[in-house]
C-alpha cells in the first residue's frame, strides 16, 4: 500500500486520478476534489410558471417600441419597453447592455410574448440585427452582468430592412432549434449569427 500523496509510475498520485495526456496516448487521473452530485429532475430545462405579479404586469402589454426581431431573417416586432414590465419580465430594463459567461454582449430590447404565447423579454445580442429569447433564460440569468446602456434605435415595419426575407418563419425557427440543440448551451443565443 502507498500512502496518500506517494508518486506512482506515470507521476499520477494513488488517490488522487490525474487526467493528462501522455504522448502515446494514454490517460492517468489524479483526483483534485470532490462534491456529491444528484441527477437533474426531468423538469429542469422547462420554464417556471408565471408569477401572479407578471401575470397582472404583463396582461396588458403597451407594444410602443418597433424593433427588427429573428437572428437569420428579421420581421417587425413591438415590444412594452415600460421599465416595470422590463424588470418584472426579465431583470433588466429596456437598454442595458448584458454580457453572458462567454463575454457575448446584448441589449434588453423590450417585452413581448415568444412563439408559445409567454412574455419574454427579448434582447438583441451584438452581431445580430434582430431581437431575441434566450433558451431556458431562467437558467442563465443569473450568469448575466450589467456592463452598461445602449440607446436602441426604433426600425419602422416599413424599413427596407424587412424586405425580401422569403420562406423566414419555417427557416429561422428550423436553424434557431437546431443551433440550439447543437450548441448544448442555453447561453448559445448570441452565437447564432
Amino acid at each position: 500500500q502507498v500512502p496518500l500523496g506517494s508518486e506512482t509510475s506515470g507521476g499520477a498520485e494513488i488517490g488522487r486520478p490525474e487526467l493528462q495526456m501522455q504522448a502515446l496516448g494514454l490517460l492517468h487521473l489524479r483526483k483534485v476534489g470532490s462534491r456529491t452530485v444528484q441527477e437533474a429532475p426531468d423538469d429542469f430545462l422547462d420554464e417556471p410558471e408565471l408569477t401572479p405579479e407578471v401575470r397582472e404586469l404583463t396582461k396588458d402589454l403597451h407594444f410602443t417600441f418597433s424593433f427588427p426581431m429573428g437572428t437569420h431573417f428579421l420581421k417587425p416586432g413591438l415590444f412594452d419597453i415600460r421599465d416595470d414590465v422590463c424588470l418584472g419580465v426579465g431583470g433588466f430594463l429596456h437598454g442595458q447592455v448584458i454580457e453572458d459567461d462567454d463575454g457575448d454582449r446584448a441589449v434588453a430590447v423590450g417585452v413581448r410574448p415568444d412563439g408559445a404565447g409567454v412574455p419574454k423579454l427579448w434582447f438583441k445580442c451584438d452581431g445580430n440585427e434582430g431581437a431575441g429569447v434566450y433558451p431556458a433564460y431562467h437558467l442563465v440569468q443569473k450568469d448575466f452582468k450589467l456592463v452598461g446602456s445602449r440607446k436602441l434605435q426604433e426600425v419602422s415595419p416599413f424599413d427596407p430592412v424587412f424586405q425580401n426575407q422569403g420562406i423566414e418563419p419555417m427557416v429561422e425557427n428550423f436553424l434557431n432549434g437546431f443551433l440550439f440543440l447543437s450548441s448544448n448551451r442555453p447561453s448559445a443565443f448570441c452565437h447564432q449569427r
